[in-house]
Parts: C-alpha cells; structure tokens; sequence
C-alpha cells in the first residue's frame, strides 16, 4: 500500500494532514451542522478538545498493529517498530544531558511520515465514534465528531 492510498483510507472527518483538507473545510463542516439544527429549532452541544503532546503518546506496538491490519507491508513495519525500538533520546538542558533513553511511544514532531501515522493511530477513534450512532444526524449523515489533526470536536444534541 503506498502513502497515497494508506493516506486515502483515513477517515471522512479528518480533515488534518490530508490533501485538499484544511480548517477551513473543518470550520465550514462545523457550521454547517450548527446551522442545520438552529434552522430545525434544536440544541446543539459542542466539547472541542486538544489532544496534546498527541504525537508524543502514540503507542507504537499498537501504532504497527493498526498498519497491519490496513494491509501495509509487513517488512516496512517491522523496521518501523525496529527503528522504534533501538532509538535512544536525551534531554538537554543547558549544558547538561540527561542519560541516554529508549521510550515505547512518540512519532517524531516534524517527520515527514508522522502526520500519516498519526492519522492512521487516531483513525479507529474516529470509526467507533461514528458506529455508536449517537450525536448529530443530517438525513443519512452522521455527523458527531470532527477531528483535525489533534484537536477534536464532539457533537451531540
């Protein structure tokens, strides 16, 4: 599965890291639905959330089991979680560094794979979301959540 398609395959209301994605579509989608229950003279309830250090809490034995399970090749995974496994951090303040340390989890800030992974990592979130059935409906749409990148909005009315 290359890039394209794995990128492809991320759920419909992740509007971050995606092509032809952008806040301003999220915000758009977001009025939209706002919109649509003013108009009918019903509540709506909205909880946004910032999921942060996001990118520093992906699991990565999960993380490689969810590529897996998307049909991604099992050789690129494997030294995914290798290079995972044997890279060691320090932290440095000042002058001075922390001893050496290895961690189970974090996609690199900035690495140019990292907003896919995320998006892979966040995206069952997303389809258990939607199968709860529970949030706001327009006609056949459900529309209880919008994530981008790692903010998230939860709809509910």
């Amino acid at each position: 599965m290359s890039k394209r398609d794995l990128s492809l395959s991320i759920g419909y209301y992740q509007y971050g890291y995606k092509k032809g994605h952008s806040t301003e579509l999220a915000v758009f989608s977001l009025k939209q639905t706002v919109s649509h229950y003013i108009k009918k003279g019903s509540t709506i309830f909205a909880t946004f959330l910032d999921a942060s250090k996001a990118f520093d809490n992906v699991l990565h034995a999960k993380l490689c089991n969810k590529l897996l399970d998307r049909g991604f090749d099992a050789g690129i995974v494997k030294c995914l979680y290798f290079w995972w496994k044997h890279q060691q951090f320090s932290v440095k303040w000042g002058n001075c560094y922390s001893r050496r340390f290895i961690t189970e989890k974090s996609v690199r800030q900035g690495g140019v794979m990292s907003p896919v992974l995320f998006n892979v990592y966040m995206d069952m979130l997303g389809q258990s979301l939607m199968h709860l059935g529970i949030g706001c409906k327009m006609g056949n749409i459900m529309a209880n959540f919008l994530f981008y990148a790692d903010d998230i909005c939860l709809l509910g009315s």
